[in-house]
């Protein structure tokens, strides 16, 4: 764990990390498909982000909005956009996957 200018705290490597090498064997909090963030509009993105969120178990939700740095509220596109990661489900497509555990340890 390292202090990262403008980002707060993060991982970094401290070793080679090899093509395909498993990082992180757990499940996402959240999922979120590539074309989902060029084809749906911002307002009805942060609409259906949050209904997902509001899905979770309270605990894993809290989890999730304290990863918000945010000075006028939790902006889930943030939160997005600075903790998750790139993961693969299938051999074919690339999502983006959030993993609360993960990002507040």
């Amino acid at each position: 764990m390292k202090e990262l200018p403008g980002k707060g705290n993060g991982l970094v490597a401290t070793q080679k990390i090899k093509r395909d090498e498993i990082l992180i064997l757990d499940f996402p909090a959240l999922v979120v498909d590539p074309d989902f963030l060029e084809t749906v509009s911002e307002r009805d993105q942060r609409r259906l982000l949050w209904e997902a969120l509001y899905q979770l178990p309270n605990s894993t939700q809290e989890e999730v909005i304290s990863l918000s740095r945010s000075t006028d509220g939790e902006k889930i596109e943030a939160i997005l956009s600075t903790n998750a990661c790139g993961i693969e489900i299938d051999d074919t497509r690339k999502y983006s996957g959030l993993f609360p555990k993960v990002s507040v340890s």
